[in-house]
C-alpha cells in the first residue's frame, strides 16, 4: 500500500511537471504570434508567464543558480527578440540593452547545461540550436557599440564569441572519460560521481518545484561538487587537463601583447551573417558581411581548387581552373582580411578561425589578381606573417618553464605487406572504417617519408624510428620525451567521426593495432615544444558546432603539445620531405616558426630552391599550417656542454698520458 501511494505521488508530480511544460509550450508560440504580428508587449507578458511557470525567477544564494530546462533558453531569447523589434520602432529606448540582458540569460542557461552533459552529441545539438541565439546577441552588442561608441560593448561581443567558440576544448573527452582515464583510485572517483548525481538530482527536484529548503539543499549540493572538482583538478593534472575549461580573455589582454604592427582577428559563422572583430595595440573595430550562397560557394571551391584539383580538371581546363582560383581566393580576401588591413601599417596577422573557416589556408589569398601565378607578391603571404590559434586564450597562455627538446621521428615507406597486412583488420569500429576506406583508396607507398624522418634528425639529433621500427609502441613509449615529435605516415581521417580518426603505423605480428588514434594521442601527457604531422589531412577533420575542428592536428595541440604544424590536404611526399628539409634547417637557424613556415612557402612559390616549377602551386605549400606557439625552438643547451665537456675531458686525458710517454722515453734514453 505505501508502495502504491509512493508511485501515485510520483505520478502526480510528473503529471504536474509535465503540466508546466505543456502550458510553456502553449505560451512561447502564442507569444511568436503576437511578436509577428507587431505586439511585442503582449507577447512579453506571455512569455514572462512562461518563465515564471518554469520557476527561474528565485532568489540568487551564493552566486548564480541556473535551471537544466531547454524550454528557457528559447523563452530568454524569444524576449531579446522582442525587444528588439521595440529597439527598431523606438531606437532612443532602452530595449537594446534588455535584449542583451535576456540574451545573457539565455547563453547563461545553456553555459550550464553543456558545462555539466557529459554526452557530446548532446553538448553539439544544444549548441548548435543555439547558434541563432548567440548570432543576434552578437549583432546587438555590435549596435550598441554603434549607437554610443561605447567599447564596452565590443568586449561583450569579443566575450558571447568566446562563450560559443571551443566552448570545451575537450569535447570529444566526456567529463565521465577524463575520470576514467586520469583517476585510478576508485573510492575518489565513486565520490565524485556522487556529490555530481546529488547534485543533478537537487537541481532536478528545484526546477520541479522551487521552495527555500529545496534552493538551500540545492545550493549546498551544488557547491560540494564544485569544491570536490576544483580539487580533483587542483590535485591531478591528467584529470585538470582531459577536462579542462576554455579560459576567457578581454580585448585589453589581447591589446597588452600585440604589437604595433600587428592584428588579432576574431571570426564568427552565424547562420546569416560572418563578422570579423578586428583588435589592434590601441584601437577595436568590426566588419560584418552576409553569409550566403555566395560566399559559401567560393570558399567551398577555393577549398576543392586546392585540395581536389585533379577532380575539377576533369571539367575545366587548366586556365580556366586557375581563373576560378583568382577569382575566388580574391573574394575571400576582400570578404575575410581587406577590411581590417587596409590602410592599417600590418606585418603580422593572428587568426582565430570559426566553422569553416578552420579549413582553409588564409595566405594563399590572392591580393593581386593580375599578377602571374608564379608572382609571390600576388599572394597575401608575400605580405603579412599570419599566425593561426584554435581559441582566444591560446594567445596570452602562459609559457611552459620546463621544455623537452629531444628529437622523436617516425617514418613509414609502406610496403606491398604493411599495405595488405593492413586489410585484415577484425571487429573494431575504427579498424574497419579504415579497411573500407582501403579498399576505396589506392594508398601509396610513401616512398620518401623514412627518407624525411632520417634527413630531418639530423638536425636535432635524438631518435629516428623508420620503417621496421616505426611502431605504435616505439611512438607510444617515447613520446612523452619528444621535445620535438615529426611523424610522417598515412592518416586517415574520419570527417563524421573524428575519434575513428588514426595515424597508419608499421603492422608486426605481434601487435594487432597498429593504429594511433584519436583518444591515444588525447590520453597522452605531453611538454613538447613542437609537432609535426607529415600526414595527409592531418589539420582538417570535422568542423563540430561550438568546438572548431576536430582534427589529428587538433588533439596533439590538446595533449600538451605548444605548436602543432599539420596539413589541410593530400602532398606528395616527395614535396614533403623537401618542404621538410627546408622547415628544419631555418628552425636550426633560430628562426620563430612561423617565419620559417613562411619562408619556406616563399621559396616554393619562387622555386629558387626545389626541383620542379610545378610546385610553385599553391596546391602544394598552402596545404601546411601552424597552430599554436610560434616562438624559435629552445634548445637546453647544458646538454650540448656536457659533450663538450666530455671531449675536452678525454682530450685531457689522452694528452697527459702522450706526454707522459713521452717523458718515460726520454727519461730512458
Amino acid at each position: 500500500m505505501q508502495a502504491n501511494a509512493y508511485f501515485n505521488k510520483a505520478l502526480a508530480l510528473r503529471k504536474a511537471i509535465e503540466d508546466k511544460r505543456e502550458i510553456v509550450k502553449t505560451l512561447l508560440p502564442l507569444a511568436q504570434t503576437k511578436l509577428a504580428a507587431n505586439q511585442a508587449d503582449q507577447a512579453l507578458a506571455y512569455l514572462d508567464e512562461a518563465i515564471n511557470i518554469l520557476g527561474y525567477d528565485r532568489k540568487i544564494v551564493d552566486g548564480k543558480t541556473l535551471p537544466s530546462e531547454m524550454l528557457l533558453i528559447e523563452l530568454f531569447a524569444e524576449k531579446a527578440n522582442c525587444y528588439l523589434a521595440k529597439a527598431k520602432a523606438n531606437p532612443s529606448g532602452p530595449f537594446l540593452e534588455d535584449a542583451e540582458k535576456n540574451f545573457d540569460k539565455s547563453i547563461e542557461v545553456l553555459t550550464d547545461m553543456r558545462y555539466y552533459h557529459d554526452n557530446p552529441g548532446t553538448i553539439e545539438e544544444i549548441s548548435k540550436g543555439a547558434k541563432d541565439i548567440f548570432e543576434k546577441s552578437i549583432a546587438t552588442s555590435y549596435k550598441q557599440y554603434s549607437a554610443t561608441k561605447n567599447k564596452k560593448y565590443l568586449d561583450k561581443a569579443f566575450l558571447t564569441i568566446q562563450k560559443y567558440g571551443s566552448f570545451n576544448l575537450r569535447k570529444n573527452i566526456s567529463e565521465r572519460k577524463a575520470l576514467d582515464i586520469a583517476v585510478t583510485d576508485e573510492a575518489t572517483k565513486n565520490r565524485f560521481l556522487k556529490a555530481k548525481v546529488d547534485f543533478l538530482n537537487e537541481e532536478y527536484k528545484l526546477n520541479s518545484a522551487f521552495t527555500e529548503e529545496g534552493f538551500a539543499t540545492y545550493n549546498l549540493a551544488k557547491k560540494q561538487f564544485q569544491q570536490l572538482r576544483d580539487s580533483l583538478e587542483k590535485n591531478n593534472k591528467k584529470f585538470s587537463k582531459l577536462s579542462q575549461k576554455i579560459n576567457y580573455i578581454s580585448i585589453k589582454e589581447v591589446q597588452n601583447k600585440l604589437k604595433a604592427d600587428e592584428v588579432f582577428l576574431q571570426y564568427f559563422t552565424g547562420n546569416s551573417s560572418i563578422t570579423t572583430l578586428s583588435i589592434y595595440k590601441n584601437d577595436v573595430a568590426y566588419h560584418s558581411f552576409t553569409n550566403d550562397s555566395i560566399f559559401k560557394n567560393n570558399l567551398q571551391h577555393y577549398l576543392s581548387i586546392l585540395s581536389n584539383p585533379a577532380t575539377l580538371q576533369k571539367k575545366i581546363s587548366s586556365d580556366s581552373l586557375q581563373k576560378l582560383y583568382t577569382y575566388t581566393s580574391h573574394y575571400l580576401y576582400n570578404s575575410l582580411i581587406a577590411p581590417s588591413v587596409n590602410n592599417k601599417s600590418i606585418a603580422k596577422i593572428i587568426v582565430v578561425p570559426d566553422g569553416p573557416l578552420f579549413r582553409i589556408p588564409f595566405e594563399s589569398f590572392v591580393i593581386k589578381p593580375e599578377a602571374p601565378r608564379n608572382d609571390a607578391t600576388a599572394f597575401l603571404l608575400y605580405k603579412y606573417t599570419i599566425d593561426y590559434l584554435y581559441y582566444p586564450a591560446q594567445y596570452i597562455k602562459d609559457e611552459l618553464q620546463a621544455y623537452e627538446d629531444y628529437f622523436v621521428g617516425i617514418g613509414l615507406e609502406y610496403d606491398n605487406y604493411t599495405l595488405e597486412s593492413m586489410k585484415d583488420f577484425k571487429h573494431d569500429t575504427t579498424l574497419l572504417w579504415i579497411k573500407d576506406k582501403f579498399r576505396s583508396e589506392s594508398l601509396s607507398h610513401l616512398y620518401f617519408a623514412d627518407d624525411e624522418v632520417k634527413e630531418v634528425a639530423k638536425h636535432f639529433g635524438g631518435k629516428a624510428y623508420v620503417n621496421d621500427d616505426a611502431t605504435k609502441l616505439n611512438l607510444m613509449k617515447s613520446i612523452h620525451d619528444a621535445g620535438i615529435l615529426h611523424i610522417s605516415a598515412h592518416s586517415c581521417v574520419d570527417f563524421t567521426d573524428p575519434q575513428k580518426s588514426a595515424i597508419i603505423l608499421h603492422k608486426k605480428d605481434s601487435i594487432t593495432d597498429n593504429l594511433i588514434k584519436y583518444d591515444d594521442i588525447a590520453e597522452c601527457d605531453l611538454n613538447s615544444q613542437m609537432v609535426i604531422l607529415s600526414a595527409c589531412s592531418s589539420a582538417s577533420g570535422r568542423i563540430s558546432e561550438a568546438e572548431g575542428v576536430s582534427s589529428l592536428s587538433k588533439a596533439f595541440f590538446e595533449a600538451g603539445s605548444q605548436s602543432v604544424v599539420g596539413s589541410y590536404w593530400s602532398v606528395p611526399d616527395e614535396v614533403s620531405k623537401l618542404f621538410m628539409e627546408a622547415f628544419y634547417k631555418k628552425l636550426k637557424e633560430g628562426k620563430p616558426k612561423d617565419v620559417a613556415l613562411r619562408e619556406v612557402k616563399l621559396e616554393f612559390i619562387s622555386n629558387n630552391s626545389f626541383v620542379s616549377p610545378f610546385y610553385q602551386r599553391p596546391q602544394f605549400w598552402a596545404a601546411w599550417t601552424l597552430y599554436g606557439d610560434v616562438q624559435p625552438l629552445k634548445v637546453n643547451s647544458y646538454k650540448y656542454w656536457w659533450i663538450a665537456l666530455g671531449a675536452l675531458a678525454l682530450g685531457f686525458i689522452t694528452f697527459f698520458f702522450w706526454r707522459r710517454r713521452n717523458d718515460t722515453k726520454a727519461s730512458m734514453l
